[in-house]
């Protein structure tokens, strides 16, 4: 099982560790604008409720397969 550190370690970059600066990074990373923008920022800001694994597994049923997260970058957007 991975620490919270190793949660933070991005394979694209770091990943800030908090909802808003991952919110950030995925709208540089990945071509994200309008309504898809906003379905993500209100994925982030339901999963911010949430801690550790049930985190992650939340943001992989919401965010696999759709902007082209790889489950590493899915995994290390966890924050709490």
């Amino acid at each position: 099982m991975m620490g919270s550190t190793e949660r933070c370690m991005s394979t694209r970059e770091r990943v800030p560790a908090d909802m808003e600066k991952a919110f950030e990074w995925l709208l540089e990373g990945f071509n994200l604008e309008g309504p898809a923008a906003r379905i993500v920022r209100n994925i982030l800001e339901y999963a911010d409720r949430m801690d550790g694994d049930e985190q992650y597994e939340f943001l992989t049923e919401m965010l696999d397969g759709t902007i082209g997260l790889s489950d590493r970058e899915i995994r290390n957007l966890c924050w709490n």
